[in-house]
């Protein structure tokens, strides 16, 4: 026996609920940033009568194109003060889910426009779907179950709306960074970039704590694009990384690289804080490679009042020392890798 299949078209998956507009109804929907701005809505329409329902064609003022991971303001006007929800079908699967739901207003005030920040999901479907919105007279319900309840006022309104996938505001290749004379050099390089707004250079002497040290602004395009910033006031090492300041308010960090101004076999106390203390110090110093370091703390006579010994990474390191069961005075600490050493002096009060 043949199987007959019929198809349908995508609005027709959807309910057609029925309400009753007479009074409250909306005047106007917009979405700020798209053409969607329908400012004739209204019980007058005949396509209303008698369900109170109308699904607008996907053209000009009655449409609009959502980004993936874009927030939009939905703007919506009602007659009288009204409870509004909205949906969007964001997996196109015929059905407004109550997760696909959000509410607009509780109670909106006539001729006023009602104003609701709108998130469309990185994990929507892309292509064309349907947005309803559903009005009714405040203190009636108007939840996320109520995509298809018959209501005694009120009207529904459906638009098409076209979901996009995800603008990339900048696909960066590589980022560099070396010493080049007295100076340190960062490069780097741009396959793409667009409603990028700046790109900002950070440096760390720890890896951990930064600073903007210079920003660059975009040149835009789909070409490659190299970009550099010259670090004048270099660290003996110094990180760093790009960040990338989106139009959007976003923004996002490059991979950290690094440049070492110091010879391999020196020992580089950066520095000993706070001074004066009253309870310990820290102390920050670079080695070249992992090394044993001893550190003496001696008080003005000589003698030796404390010895600790540190196992130092590569590179950057932090060490604090507690200082609160020595008495008041001055003190000087001796740091030594067994080849070079530095004296700082402390006091304690």
């Amino acid at each position: 026996t043949p199987l007959s299949i019929t198809s349908k078209a995508v609005a027709q998956c959807y309910c057609t609920p029925a309400a009753a507009c007479s009074t409250s109804f909306l005047n106007n929907v917009s979405v700020t940033g798209t053409t969607l701005s329908n400012l004739t809505t209204g019980c007058s329409n005949a396509a209303l009568t008698p369900s109170s329902y109308i699904i607008y064609p996907a053209s000009g003022a009655t449409t609009a194109t959502l980004t993936k991971g874009t927030v939009y303001n939905l703007n919506i006007t009602t007659s009288t003060a009204q409870i509004v929800s909205v949906w969007v079908d964001y997996n196109q699967n015929g059905v407004f889910e109550t997760t696909e739901w959000a509410q607009v207003s509780t109670a909106t005030t006539a001729n006023t426009a009602a104003t609701m920040a709108m998130t469309v999901p990185n994990g929507a479907t892309t292509g064309f779907t349907i947005m309803r919105i559903r009005s009714r007279s405040s203190g009636s319900a108007n939840a996320a179950t109520d995509a298809c309840t018959t209501f005694a006022s009120g009207e529904t309104e459906d638009y098409w709306v076209s979901i996009q996938p995800a603008v990339i505001p900048v696909e960066l290749k590589t980022i560099t960074a070396y010493a080049e004379g007295e100076a340190n050099k960062i490069d780097w390089v741009t396959a793409s970039e667009k409603a990028l707004k700046a790109f900002v250079v950070e440096r760390s002497m720890d890896n951990q704590q930064w600073v903007t040290i210079g920003t660059v602004a975009p040149k835009g395009g789909t070409k490659e694009t190299f970009y550099s910033l010259m670090d004048e006031k270099p660290l003996l090492l110094g990180y760093y990384r790009l960040r990338t300041l989106e139009l959007s308010g976003d923004d996002n960090v490059s991979k950290i690289v690094s440049v070492k101004r110091y010879n391999a076999k020196k020992l580089v106390v950066l520095n000993v804080s706070p001074v004066p203390t009253t309870e310990g110090v820290t102390l920050d110093f670079l080695v070249a490679k992992e090394t044993p370091i001893t550190v003496t703390l001696t008080n003005v006579v000589g003698q030796v009042v404390k010895t600790e010994r540190l196992k130092a990474a590569e590179g950057a390191n932090k060490s604090v020392f507690n200082l609160a069961n020595l008495p008041n005075g001055t003190y000087f600490m001796m740091v030594s890798d067994g080849e070079m050493s530095e004296l700082k002096r402390i006091m304690k009060q």
